[in-house]
């Protein structure tokens, strides 16, 4: 194959596709989906996958991004267990018997919110994690928009 170039961040995840997990592979993703209510009408969102959870934080702003929809919605929280609920209908965000891992995944999360800094994305800057009393958790089927 060919060098990575030094400008390319990761690495290779061809022993993944031979069936290999490496024993110092990431054990969680962090993802986001700036693009709020453009193109599929999601609200903006940020959030930390595991192989066994996922927790989502819709922040529901468009901070300015390009491409989206300027139209505020609320702010929620999202925690789906992907053994039990593989097609992600029943969120268990707030539920005792989820406590552990919900703190766990929250502070997976808190260093890419601290580190994603970047001079030309506002939303860096301008996201804190939300009071308690000001998100909405939601306990019903279905995407959350």
């Amino acid at each position: 194959g060919l060098a990575k170039p030094v400008y390319m961040l990761g690495r290779s995840f061809e022993a993944l596709l031979r069936g290999d997990i490496p024993a110092d592979w990431p054990q969680s993703m962090y993802y986001r989906y700036w693009m709020h209510l453009a193109d599929h009408y999601v609200s903006a969102h940020y959030g930390v996958r595991t192989k066994t959870h996922k927790l989502i934080y819709y922040y529901g702003e468009a901070l300015d991004q390009p491409a989206t929809i300027d139209d505020s919605k609320p702010k929620e929280w999202e925690l789906f267990d992907l053994l039990a609920d593989p097609s992600e209908m029943n969120s268990v965000y707030g539920r005792t018997e989820y406590a552990d891992v919900q703190a766990s995944l929250t502070l997976a999360c808190r260093p890419s919110w601290a580190t994603n800094r970047s001079s030309t994305s506002r939303w860096t800057t301008r996201q804190r994690l939300p009071a308690k009393s000001s998100v909405r958790t939601s306990q019903s089927n279905g995407p959350r928009i």
